[in-house]
């Protein structure tokens, strides 16, 4: 929390109660700043009238003594301007213009608050700059700038040392923010805030902990000259309510939009005086602007006659020049000229020349190109003869593909067999031992074996006959067991309507309840058992016929191995 120390008032007031550079001074006289941070003991935040001692509170409670008319009302309304920032936060009185009667055409305002915190003993300023734009006073309240800043003082910059002047003339606005900016700059520990713009002060304010609503109860409490109770005395609801919405509500958008409003309103009251004026211009500015088109005709025509002298007297001297150079450029030329034409006689006899020797050129390119034309013909005749040999090739791929595939098969093969050879080479040594004995009965043998086959032969045809017959029989009865079992499902579907039938009988009372019906079941089940039975008969006869043909292939091929052994016999056993 911080507390008022000094204000210091420079430049600003009306005519009747003006304050050229006063300083009020409350600090020093309260009671000890319960604990003060470690700067403030070696001097930095301490007032020099604390005389280097604990810091000391500002004054508790302040009386000021003034006739009337003295410019006690004055001075709140300057302290709480720095505040409350806006023409309509004036305390102690509704009038919007009162701020401007206190700021002269020639002045650059200034007010200064010095805060002190009641713990810490760390000071603050705050303050407020305002001048006239052009420093020419005006009806226009918005010609009236106002700039709100803030800082930590040093021991180079304070209250006392603000830089409000230069050479004892008073310091513009701009001439005193640049000023502050460079100390800025040199001393960080400032920490200053400058702006225009009413909430952005506020919440500036508000940030360093200076509650701006305590300043606006003050306000409100100081609008008239009664008691402070006054002034939560609130004669209507709507009253309440509205002091209720802006103790929670912030004002600054509605602030700047009632600045604006008010800015369109003067304005627009001056309307009449602006039309005057404007009526005024366009009068004058008609009447002028004949003469000043005159003027600037006759100012161009004087620089055209002007440039036009300057351009003659330069082109006189060119001309001159050009004279010379170009009588100087002709001699030189007739000289080339000379040179030229014995030049040309003999360049012609050299193209006579030239023209021989390059149509020698020529001829001879003609035979090169011809002799390199026919070695290109004769070198694309043996690459067609190599790509159709290559085609041909490309086209007997596929053979050579096959051989090599017979031929790596038989390789294979021929391993295999060799293997089998290697192990079986004992078993072979003695089956050639035994084949010896049993050449001449196995010629005999074989015969046999060869009339067996064609026996076999024939009765694997007659087997095959019979197997067709069986297979022809199978899908017959196939056929039939299908409509059988058509027959059944028909019988089925037949015997369920019976039964629906009946049961629909019986309920009736027009048939005995299971006589019949019971017949018709077992008729149906003895047709469907004999249907299962034709069909496991007529498959059992399809197996027995699959397998005398399987047994008759099995015999043919016995009886052609038989054969082939006794070639191998006749042959003589194998050689590895």
């Amino acid at each position: 929390m911080y507390e008022l120390s000094r204000v210091r008032l420079h430049s600003v007031g009306p005519s009747g109660a003006r304050y050229q550079d006063v300083v009020l001074d409350f600090s020093g006289v309260g009671d000890v700043v319960t604990a003060p941070q470690q700067d403030a003991l070696f001097g930095a935040g301490i007032h020099p009238a604390d005389g280097g001692g604990p810091p000391r509170r500002p004054s508790p409670a302040s009386v000021l003594f003034l006739e009337n008319g003295g410019g006690k009302s004055v001075l709140i309304k300057l302290i709480f301007s720095v505040m409350l920032p806006g023409r309509r936060q004036v305390v102690g009185t509704t009038n919007t213009r009162v701020l401007e009667k206190f700021v002269g055409a020639k002045d650059v305002a200034h007010v200064a608050l010095e805060w002190q915190h009641v713990e810490s003993g760390q000071r603050l300023i705050t303050g407020k700059a305002s001048e006239w734009r052009g420093h020419v006073a005006s009806s226009d309240p918005a010609n009236l700038v106002d700039s709100w800043y803030c800082f930590r003082p040093s021991d180079e910059v304070g209250l006392d040392t603000l830089p409000l002047t230069e050479e004892g003339r008073l310091r513009t606005m701009s001439g005193f923010h640049d000023r502050m900016t460079s100390l800025h700059a040199e001393i960080p520990e400032l920490q200053l805030f400058w702006t225009r713009r009413h909430h952005e002060w506020t919440e500036r304010l508000d940030q360093l902990g200076l509650d701006t609503e305590l300043f606006r109860y003050q306000r409100a409490m100081n609008a008239g000259e009664g008691e402070a109770a006054d002034a939560f005395a609130f004669n209507t609801d709507d009253a309440f309510v509205e002091f209720l919405l802006r103790a929670v509500i912030t004002e600054e958008e509605p602030k700047d939009l009632a600045d604006v409003v008010a800015t369109y309103a003067d304005n627009l009251a001056q309307r009449g005086e602006l039309m005057t004026e404007r009526d005024f211009v366009a009068g004058a500015l008609e009447a002028l602007t004949p003469l000043i088109d005159e003027e600037r005709f006759a100012a161009a025509a004087r620089t055209v006659a002007d440039s036009a002298r300057a351009e003659l007297a330069a082109l006189a001297g060119e001309v001159a020049a050009r004279d010379a150079a170009e009588t100087e450029r002709l001699d030189t030329l007739n000289a080339h000229v000379s040179e030229v034409a014995d030049a040309e006689r003999l360049a012609e006899g050299d193209l006579r020349r030239k023209q021989a020797v390059l149509t020698e050129l020529r001829r001879l390119v003609a035979v090169m190109l011809r002799d390199e034309a026919e070695a290109e013909r004769e070198r694309v005749d043996a690459e067609l003869a190599e790509a159709k040999t290559a085609a041909e090739a490309w086209r007997e791929t596929g053979t050579v593909l096959t051989q090599l595939g017979a031929a790596r098969k038989a390789a294979d093969i021929r391993e295999l067999v060799g293997s089998r050879e290697e192990k079986a080479r004992p078993a072979l040594e003695a089956k050639n031992a035994a084949a010896t004995a049993f050449a001449r009965g196995l010629l005999g043998l074989a015969r046999d074996a060869a009339e067996q086959a064609e026996e076999a032969e024939q009765r694997a045809a007659a087997l095959r006959t019979d197997a067709e017959d069986a297979q022809r029989e199978r899908d017959e009865a196939t056929s039939a067991a299908a409509g059988r079992r058509a027959e059944a499902d028909g019988l089925a579907t037949r015997i369920e309507e019976v039964r629906a039938e009946v049961a629909q009988a019986t309920a009736d009372g027009l048939l005995d309840s299971g006589a019949d019906v019971a017949d018709a079941a077992r008729a149906a089940a003895t047709r469907g058992e004999e249907a299962a039975g034709e069909l496991a008969r007529r498959e059992g006869e399809l197996e027995r016929v699959a397998e005398d043909l399987s047994a008759a292939q099995t015999a043919a091929a016995d009886s052609q191995r038989a054969a082939a052994g006794a070639g191998t016999a006749r042959n003589g056993p194998p050689r590895s």
